[in-house]
């Protein structure tokens, strides 16, 4: 894994673990970071501990943004290739809203960049397993697209997703200010790309909270409504860190589309 994250993060200054430090792990899985720390708490003597199968409290990396955006910087390869990317995403965008909305006869170069990202395959047997839950609907989305356009007038939604398809037939088709790309590149260069927006939609999982962290802007989120739907999954943070500097809480109703 070191050698996998120093090609694509290339001034980690994060240290190879000593391989005697490996084998003595002690490894806790499938169990709350809380609980998790809880034990460690009362088993004094585990000096070298891996948790995992278990998501982190996304308040406790937050307060540690700076650190991973100056951490996790691309390789100079990946960012061009990311660059390149944006830059013909932004012109198909330029194309559709001229397609689609004639009163934009002509479009400025002031226009906010918000990267969204839409995980889904994978999570759909996941999150029915393990919180009896589901993907998040078009209508988050649709909440964050209006939170985004009130926020910043005249808005580029680019959209990276491992479900494409998906993504074109209910985003795309449905807001005229939004793109998808026809097929997805290398996922640290799909992931550059989030990080180079000016801010970012996330829905799920550790690939777009990575992505939205290190994009240095507003961080959009879906909140669980458990009036609504307690089965609903939204990222676990504490209550609190909406006061974050940032953080853009998107409350949504998982009966509407």
């Amino acid at each position: 894994m070191w050698n996998s994250l120093r090609n694509i993060f290339p001034h980690l200054s994060l240290k190879r673990l000593p391989q005697e430090c490996i084998d003595q792990m002690y490894t806790l899985k499938d169990i709350h970071h809380k609980d998790a720390y809880k034990l460690l708490e009362r088993e004094g003597g585990i000096r070298n501990v891996l948790i995992g199968t278990t998501p982190c409290d996304l308040s406790k990396l937050w307060v540690l943004r700076d650190v991973f955006i100056d951490e996790f910087r691309f390789s100079t390869p990946i960012i061009k290739k990311a660059q390149k990317r944006l830059v013909m995403l932004l012109a198909r965008w330029r194309e559709r809203m001229l397609a689609h909305l004639p009163k934009y006869t002509k479009l400025s170069d002031d226009v906010t960049v918000v990267g969204v990202h839409a995980r889904r395959t994978d999570y759909k047997k996941y999150l029915m397993n393990k919180y009896k839950g589901k993907v998040l609907n078009k209508h988050y989305f649709k909440v964050a697209f209006a939170r985004a356009r009130k926020m910043f007038g005249l808005t580029a939604f680019v959209v990276m997703s491992d479900d494409l398809t998906w993504c074109r037939e209910n985003l795309m088709d449905e807001h005229g200010d939004v793109v998808v790309p026809t097929s997805n590149d290398l996922p640290q260069v799909d992931m550059a790309l989030l990080s180079l927006c000016d801010h970012v939609i996330v829905s799920i999982g550790t690939y777009g909270t990575s992505g939205g962290l290190l994009s240095g802007g507003k961080f959009f989120y879906p909140v669980r409504d458990f009036s609504k739907n307690e089965n609903e999954y939204g990222i676990q943070c504490n209550p609190g860190i909406s006061n974050y500097t940032n953080m853009v809480p998107v409350w949504y109703d998982h009966t509407k589309e």
